[in-house]
């Protein structure tokens, strides 16, 4: 009786502790299991407050869907864009045409509880049959061009359950020690987590700021991009905000020409003076080869147009295209570790928006070119002479010196018409514009001014000088031979009339009248010759 008495005063305070081990144990499993899901939930609503405040001050409705995967890339977190009515817009883990087809969102916990309170934050923790896995939702409204639309950001729960299963773990070995040990190492595993997870929140919350200033300062360089009018503007920008973006590196930019088939350096930063104006060819580069952006890190395979920077530790190169053609290429160096690479994201994102302000200003120059230009002759129209005549006599007036305006016809140019077709009038129009732009001077301006008349501008020229010109045209010209469709065409005469500003006439307004009176003279007169204005008034 004794014994056994004893062995149940023993058993007793075993089976007590046991007992309190496993009740503390799930006590304290329930606990750490509330506090990581509460520090998980409270991390996610910082990085939702962070993307909606960004959306809201830099998104627009043209580019909300990129700027949305901009930040599911940046903080690794699922993103979806929501109207009020429950459709999905966008998702960064789905294509767009996947997520227009998702279904209808709005009986979704998260996302009726702020549809019917918009100031209010959506939370639920649930399973996903998209993603089959169990995950945090949260959501919040926000104002795009006056649209009220929902963001949700959405993240796994793997990681809360992973860090639960190895505190159970310690837990449970600890309690076949003793509860007091248990007790003692649960406090201080708890006292570490909590000091780990406000470590790993800072260091998020860090990268998250970084980031949220790195996509600010793209969005910024983008802008700057989008504004310019020219080349050297956009060199100019380039250079500098890659020096203030990324202060570790160098790069130069190469520009490619289609009629060479080669690249060109345009500018550059940080490099010595022989990498601008280096050439290279489409073979000598990675990543134009494989049409994607190259990665060489050190004592790896580099490209052959490297050579001057071949000791440098990382070295990146990045094709600039647009609608399918290659327009230039963004070449990064670094001798620190990793430093490309780790920055390799904000550089790519940086050559995507280089590559459209590079399409942006081709498309602008074919527009000017059109606008300016006759579309038959390649010489300047009409509309352009008008301006050159402006801004040609206001240095004459300022210095003192004369203009000298060339008004051309062809002669019998409508029998090319009747005759030989129109086809064949056009030929003799372009042969008489290159026979122009073969006297031309480099600051001498020509137009085509109206079906077969031409207009030149001569600045600093005075009557002589301009009839020599005339005289050298119709000498050109005549002396061209016009073959057309196996056909010998008849060469072609000018007749030619010349005005002196200020010299025949005080006022701009008069130019092109005087000249196209001196022109019709010729004409009335037997054309095939030059006549100047000032001799038709004396």
């Amino acid at each position: 009786m004794n014994q056994l008495s004893y062995k149940q005063l023993i058993a007793l305070p075993v089976i007590i502790v046991i007992l309190l081990i496993i009740y503390s144990s799930y006590l304290m499993s329930r606990q750490l299991e509330e506090y990581a899901r509460f520090s998980h939930q409270e991390d996610q609503l910082l990085t939702l407050n962070h993307a909606v405040h960004y959306l809201e001050n830099h998104g627009t409705t043209a580019n909300i869907i990129q700027q949305i995967n901009t930040i599911s890339q940046i903080t690794g977190k699922r993103l979806t864009l929501i109207n009020l009515q429950g459709e999905v817009l966008a998702d960064s883990a789905l294509k767009q045409e996947e997520a227009e087809a998702l279904e209808n969102h709005g009986q979704r916990p998260e996302v009726l509880s702020v549809i019917q309170n918009l100031n209010s934050i959506g939370i639920s923790w649930r399973y996903s049959n998209t993603l089959k896995t169990n995950l945090l939702y949260t959501t919040k409204s926000l104002q795009i061009n006056n649209s009220t639309l929902l963001l949700r950001v959405a993240m796994p729960q793997t990681e809360v359950y992973q860090n639960l299963s190895i505190y159970r773990t310690l837990f449970y070995i600890s309690g076949t020690i003793a509860l007091l040990i248990v007790t003692g190492t649960g406090l201080l595993i708890a006292k570490y987590i909590n000091r780990r997870i406000e470590e790993e929140h800072q260091v998020l919350e860090r990268k998250v700021q970084e980031r949220t200033q790195e996509i600010s300062a793209l969005n910024d360089i983008s802008a700057l991009f989008s504004a310019c009018t020219d080349y050297e503007e956009l060199y100019l920008i380039l250079t500098s905000s890659c020096q203030q973006l990324f202060p570790k590196a160098s790069g130069a930019l190469a520009i490619y020409h289609s009629s060479k088939a080669l690249f060109t350096n345009v500018t550059s930063w940080n490099l010595n003076n022989s990498t601008t104006h280096h050439t290279f060819s489409h073979d000598s580069c990675w990543a134009l080869k494989v049409g994607r952006p190259y990665y060489k890190k050190i004592n790896a395979i580099g490209c052959a147009h490297n050579t001057d920077h071949q000791l440098a530790a990382n070295q990146l190169c990045i094709p600039l295209t647009a609608r399918g053609e290659t327009l230039g290429l963004l070449q990064l160096y670094s001798d620190e570790h990793n430093y490309l690479e780790l920055n390799r994201t904000t550089l790519s994102t940086l050559g995507e928006n280089l590559s459209l302000a590079l399409a942006g200003l081709i498309l602008l120059d074919e527009l000017r070119t059109q606008a300016l230009h006759d579309p038959l002759t390649g010489l300047f129209n009409r509309r352009h002479l008008d301006e050159a005549l402006k801004s040609e006599v206001s240095p004459a007036k300022r210095n003192n010196t004369q203009l000298a305006t060339m008004m051309i016809d062809a002669d019998h140019f409508k029998r090319y018409n009747d005759i030989h077709g129109h086809d064949a009038g056009d030929y003799v129009l372009q042969a008489l514009s290159k026979s122009i732009l073969e006297i031309l001077r480099s600051e001498d301006i020509a137009c085509r001014y109206g079906g077969e008349e031409f207009v030149i501008l001569l600045p600093q020229t005075s009557q002589q000088d301009s009839i020599e010109i005339a005289k050298r045209l119709r000498r050109v010209t005549r002396n061209t031979s016009l073959q057309f469709k196996g056909k010998t065409l008849p060469n072609l005469s000018l007749s030619i009339g010349i005005t002196i500003f200020p010299t025949d006439s005080a006022t701009e307004n008069n130019i092109l009248k005087q000249a196209d009176a001196a022109m019709y003279h010729a004409k009335q007169h037997g054309r095939d010759q030059i006549v100047c204005y000032g001799d038709i008034q004396t």
